[in-house]
């Protein structure tokens, strides 16, 4: 997948949990924006579902999920080590 397919599938799983048509800037901070912790469940479920992967446990954790641009490096940081255990 390329990185810009990649980055808009990230910002729409966002708009869809954060209810807003607005594509969030990658620096914003989704709590300032109203991240409680149903819709910190509801992103974390989302994105294992569209990128077909389950996240590791030490990932799980809010700080990982703070900004866009943080769970993109998540993502993929994750994908990555996914790609490589199935090798």
């Amino acid at each position: 997948m390329n990185t810009q397919s990649f980055d808009q599938k990230v910002d729409s799983i966002i708009q869809e949990v954060m209810q807003t048509k607005e594509t969030i800037p990658d620096d914003q901070s989704l709590d300032e924006l109203g991240l409680t912790s149903m819709k910190f469940i509801e992103l974390v479920i989302k994105c294992e579902e569209r990128f077909e992967f389950n996240l590791e446990d030490s990932y799980l954790l809010k700080e990982f999920f703070d900004t866009p641009a943080k769970i993109k490096e998540t993502l993929q940081q994750q994908h990555s080590l996914t790609e490589m255990k199935e090798l």
